[in-house]
């Protein structure tokens, strides 16, 4: 479990943003925990930044901080993607100029409904853009190196009910790019 990034503001230090939502999860009066704090208008600046993020609500229902949260104050897993960003760089990844072929982009609808389809069946949480982005780097470069057929962008992230992006980032937890003729 990893501290819910979501809900900090970005406005101040993470950590005291950090106390104070953990403060309130735990509903411990705002006179208690503003004490540690140097005066009252931080901490409300804070509460007004995390109000304005949307993280917190007024919850007249709470005896002490009148404050809820939005969300959990803890996630098992924080990967969010943003799969249009993710899609563009993954299509430049199969230009002709990184594959030597043409042809092997896909069209950006393809690419985006077979990455959400991915996403569901491979859903195991870990998966970052980066990580998603260096598998299929080394993909193509395995590939130009053995001379060895380059699938189109869609179908390597899924084809029918196989992917080769699953097996390569599989391969890359395993720090392991020896030979992989058996997924290619």
């Amino acid at each position: 479990m990893e501290f819910n990034k979501n809900l900090l503001s970005g406005n101040f230090d993470e950590g005291l943003e950090k106390l104070i939502l953990f403060c309130l999860r735990e509903d411990v009066s705002s006179q208690s925990f503003v004490s540690f704090l140097e005066d009252d208008t931080l901490k409300n600046k804070v509460l007004l930044a995390l109000k304005e993020n949307e993280s917190i609500k007024l919850d007249y229902n709470k005896p002490n901080t009148r404050f809820s949260l939005t969300e959990p104050l803890y996630v098992t897993t924080q990967i969010k993607l943003d799969l249009k960003s993710l899609v563009r760089e993954l299509r430049s990844l199969f230009e002709k100029t990184n594959t030597g072929e043409f042809g092997l982009m896909s069209t950006e609808p393809d690419v985006l409904s077979t990455l959400q389809e991915w996403l569901k069946k491979y859903s195991r949480g870990n998966y970052t853009k980066e990580t998603i982005l260096q598998a299929t780097r080394k993909y193509i470069q395995h590939c130009k190196e053995g001379d060895v057929f380059i699938k189109r962008c869609n179908n390597f992230i899924m084809d029918g009910r196989e992917s080769l992006l699953a097996a390569w980032i599989e391969e890359s937890d395993n720090n392991s790019y020896k030979s992989h003729k058996h997924i290619i």
